[in-house]
C-alpha cells in the first residue's frame, strides 16, 4: 500500500481535535469516515470550538475519551448506521446533546432519531448560523445542568451536615428527604423518613404546617413562621423558615423547611 503524501490528511476517524487546546466546548462531528465533513468543522472551528471528527465506528470511543457538549450526526449518507449512532451515543452518553442532519430523503430517519434521545434535527444544505445557534443553545443547556448538578450536590452536603433540622415537603406534607437532625428528632433515619407524612409522624401540628407548605408553593414566596406555645423547655422550634424549590422549569414542585430554636437566629 503507497504511503500518504505529506499533502495527504490522516483518517478522519483518527483525526485529533482541530482547533487549540484554549477552545472551550468540544463539538463531535459524526460523518462517513472516507468523507469527513471540514466543512462543518470550519465552521465550528472559526467560531470558538474544539472541533472533533470521527467515523460512525469511532463516535462512542471519542466520546468516552473526550466528553464532547455537542455531537453532529450525519443522516443523510446511511440512515440506519446514523440512527444506531444516536441511540449509542443517548446510552453512552446522556449528557451530550446530539444534533442530526438530515435531507429530504432522510426526514422520516430524523424524526425516529428525536425518539432515540436526539436534541433536535437540522436540514442539510447547512445554514451556519442556524447551525451555530441551535449548537450554542446545546451547549448552554449542558453547561446549565451541570452548573445545577454541582449546586445540587453542594447543597445536600451543606444540609446533610448542618446541625438544624431541615426537611423537605411535597404540597401534601409528605418528607422527599431530610438531614440527619431532622430524623433523629423524629425517632427515625433520613432514608426511613422518606415518603412518610406529617400527618402520621406529627399530627399535633401536621395541618398547620402543610397550609403552610401549599400557602408557599401556591404563592412561591417564602416566609417565615412562630409556632404557637412554642417555649425552650417543650422542645419546638422558636421560628420555621419556609422557602419554594423550584424545577429546571422553574415550576415550585416542594418545600424546603428549616427549624430555628430559640438561640439559633
Amino acid at each position: 500500500m503507497p504511503k500518504p503524501t505529506p499533502s495527504t490528511p490522516p483518517p478522519a476517524a483518527e483525526q485529533s481535535p482541530f482547533l487549540s487546546e484554549d477552545a472551550t466546548f468540544k463539538i463531535l462531528v459524526v460523518a462517513d469516515a472516507a468523507n469527513p465533513d471540514r466543512y462543518l468543522a470550519d465552521i465550528l472551528k472559526a467560531a470558538g470550538y474544539q472541533a472533533l471528527i470521527a467515523g460512525h465506528d469511532r463516535a462512542v470511543a471519542i466520546l468516552t475519551e473526550e466528553d464532547p457538549a455537542v455531537a453532529l450526526i450525519d443522516l443523510t449518507k446511511d440512515t440506519e448506521l446514523g440512527l444506531e449512532t444516536v441511540r449509542k451515543v443517548h446510552m453512552c452518553a446522556p449528557g451530550t446533546a446530539c444534533i442530526v442532519l438530515k435531507n429530504q430523503q432522510s426526514h422520516r430517519a430524523a424524526i425516529q432519531a428525536i425518539g432515540l434521545g436526539a436534541y433536535l434535527y437540522l436540514a442539510k444544505p447547512l445554514d451556519a448560523e442556524q447551525l451555530l445557534l441551535l449548537v450554542r443553545r446545546a451547549v448552554e443547556q449542558r453547561e446549565t445542568a451541570e452548573t445545577r448538578g454541582e449546586t445540587d450536590e453542594r447543597c445536600r452536603v451543606f444540609v446533610d451536615n448542618i446541625k438544624l433540622p431541615v426537611s423537605l415537603f411535597d404540597r401534601h406534607g409528605v418528607f422527599l428527604s431530610a438531614n440527619l437532625t431532622a430524623a433523629q428528632r423524629l425517632g427515625s433515619t433520613p432514608d426511613a423518613i422518606i415518603g412518610k407524612s406529617l400527618l402520621d409522624l406529627r399530627p399535633d401540628i401536621a395541618e398547620a404546617h402543610i397550609a403552610l407548605i401549599r400557602q408557599v408553593m401556591d404563592s412561591g414566596t417564602a416566609m417565615e413562621y412562630h409556632p404557637e406555645n412554642a417555649t425552650p423547655k417543650n422542645g419546638q422550634a422558636g421560628l420555621i423558615t419556609l422557602h419554594p424549590i423550584r424545577n429546571a422549569k422553574a415550576f415550585i414542585t416542594a418545600v424546603q423547611v428549616v427549624e430555628y430554636a430559640f438561640t439559633e437566629r
